[in-house]
């Protein structure tokens, strides 16, 4: 398996892992019966802080999986992938370390540091997207 398809398997186990938190904390409230099953808000994030910024990260990690899961079939489809072999891992720690530091807390720095690997992740798509299109053109 190339790097770039583990790298697009472990994106979708963090996301998935991310996405677990929602359910297994509602059901936490509603079977301890400290709230109804109804009483969450449609769409929102009620509930602590750290409940809060693990549905950021999940929705965060939601918004930047199409992007890699494109250039992973530009790239098969192109029979370019160790275009995105060489940075995959690259792509795959900003992931994490985004996914982490929204998860550690919110001040300035952290906020900072969370947009700096966003930046990573960006920097790479539109580098391996430049690579591929000069490949296939």
């Amino acid at each position: 398996m190339s790097a770039a398809v583990q790298v697009l398997l472990y994106i979708t186990l963090l996301t998935a892992l991310l996405a677990v938190v929602a359910p297994l904390y509602r059901s936490t409230l509603v079977l301890t019966g400290r709230k109804p099953a109804d009483a969450f808000p449609r769409g929102g994030h009620d509930g602590p802080d750290w409940y809060k910024r693990c549905m950021d990260a999940h929705a965060n990690s939601l918004e930047n999986l199409p992007l890699y899961m494109g250039l992973l079939v530009v790239a098969y489809t192109a029979g370019a992938v160790p275009v995105l072999d060489q940075v995959a891992y690259f792509y795959l720690a900003a992931r994490l370390a985004q996914s982490v530091v929204h998860l550690v807390g919110v001040n300035h720095y952290l906020v900072l540091a969370r947009f700096a690997f966003w930046n990573v992740q960006i920097a790479i798509v539109f580098y391996v997207a430049v690579q591929l299109l000069m490949t296939v053109a």
